[in-house]
């Protein structure tokens, strides 16, 4: 929505504008500086615009922040940050250096990798039966495999990310590590769009911290 308004405000009017002015300087007239307003406070929009809609277009590596509880807030914040590092280069064009500006951003962004952090599995149960692999696998394949497969049946993978297919054994064997720090971590299923539960996610710690057997 963002980027549509950028896209609008180029659009509509800072082109335009500048266009009018043209003409009127090329017919010889006196040109009517309201356009020239108009655009110009449409670019100061788009110039505090313009790093929040740069996170946005990358947030898809960053689960983490869109799939928050708090996500619209978590977004507030990441742009807030945007504005204040942006409105830092633009008063050091003018020749006014305010490095609070940028050190407030830090402090926002460190502030909220902070909350925002994923939380780590519990300790696995040290007196938890032994996890049947036939269990992991049923979490696998009901959370994962959608994407993790020769053929994914999420829409918009035409293939396993990274090429990593979680459909038999032997792949599920060769990935333990990496399954188990994604899933614990809540990095994945990404978005959590699978809807993988807490219980499930201890279930594999556990089945990890028993040596991730797959027999």
């Amino acid at each position: 929505m963002i980027g549509t308004m950028m896209v609008a405000n180029v659009f509509f009017h800072i082109i335009p504008g500048q266009k009018k002015m043209v003409e009127d300087i090329r017919a010889g007239r006196e040109p009517d500086p309201a356009p020239g307003m108009i655009g110009k406070q449409r670019s100061v929009h788009n110039t505090y615009f313009t790093l929040p809609v740069l996170f946005i277009m990358i947030s898809n590596h960053y689960p983490m922040t869109y799939s928050h509880r708090y996500g619209a807030l978590v977004l507030g914040v990441i742009m807030l940050a945007g504005v204040l590092i942006r409105q830092f280069f633009v008063l050091r064009h003018r020749g006014e250096v305010k490095l609070a500006l940028p050190a407030i951003a830090c402090f926002l962004l460190a502030g909220l990798a902070v909350v925002i952090a994923p939380k780590l599995a519990a300790a696995p149960d040290a007196e938890a039966g032994a996890v049947a692999f036939t269990k992991i696998q049923a979490v696998i394949h009901q959370r994962c495999v959608a994407c993790h497969a020769a053929q994914p049946t999420q829409a918009g993978f035409a293939q396993a990310p990274k090429g990593l297919m979680l459909e038999t054994p032997d792949q599920i064997a060769a990935q333990t590590a990496k399954i188990h720090e994604t899933v614990t971590n809540r990095y994945m299923p990404i978005g959590n769009r699978t809807q993988m539960t807490d219980a499930e996610r201890q279930l594999v710690a556990t089945w990890f911290a028993q040596g991730a057997k797959t027999n």
